[in-house]
């Protein structure tokens, strides 16, 4: 199996893996609760997609938007959700 990320079911399932903590970080978002995503995981997700060029990573039609700016002395998850292109909460 050939994906951009790489030839495993692994690697075809980095994406949504990773979609799944970031989403629950939307839904807390909308119902007030805070969701922290764990550091491996985020290392994780820096793995897979730190190597992929832009242009196939952030866009319109893409997973993420362009990376957005977290705020000085933001948790790891913050700079986590700002590299995915969401905007945090004010």
């Amino acid at each position: 199996m050939e994906t951009p990320l790489g030839r495993t079911a692994a690697d075809a399932l980095a994406i949504p893996v990773i979609d799944l903590y970031v989403h629950a970080w939307d839904l807390g978002v909308a119902i007030g609760v805070t969701v922290e995503i764990p550091t491996d995981l985020i290392d994780y997700a820096h793995s897979y997609i730190d190597p992929l060029p832009e242009d196939l990573v952030r866009g319109d039609d893409r997973a993420f938007a362009p990376q957005t700016r977290a705020p000085a002395g933001a948790t790891p998850t913050e700079r986590f959700i700002a590299w995915t292109g969401r905007q945090l909460p004010q």
